[in-house]
């Protein structure tokens, strides 16, 4: 996913700084940008595409209308889901976390049926 620019930097989206009918998405590697760009040529949707420097690395930008953001978004979500990384990479981490989740259930309901309700 591109890096985070918009309000709060949550997202990889923001307003055009001097367009108020555009936003921006950015992207920060070439297969990202090709698939979005595939994706817009697809549906059909206008853009325009620009790459910056951004502290030394390519910065992959398309500006769209903001009438098309709804189906710009969707194409934005499949392009991220495709490249998103676990947030716990390793495996054994999962599990555990998972587990944890799992006693402070049961430890939930076993005070819960202890306290007599």
């Amino acid at each position: 996913m591109g890096k985070r620019i918009g309000n709060m930097n949550l997202v990889n989206y923001k307003d055009h700084p001097t367009n108020e009918r555009f936003k921006i998405l950015n992207f920060n590697s070439l297969e990202e940008s090709d698939m979005f760009e595939k994706l817009l040529i697809e549906r059909e949707i206008w853009y325009e595409h620009e790459v910056e420097e951004h502290q030394g690395t390519p910065l992959y930008l398309f500006a769209v209308k903001n009438k098309n953001f709804e189906k710009v978004q969707r194409i934005n979500f499949l392009v991220n889901a495709k490249f998103r990384s676990p947030m716990i990479k390793s495996r054994v981490g999962q599990y555990l976390l998972v587990g944890f989740f799992f006693a402070i259930i049961i430890f939930a309901l076993v005070g819960y049926f202890k306290s007599g309700n």
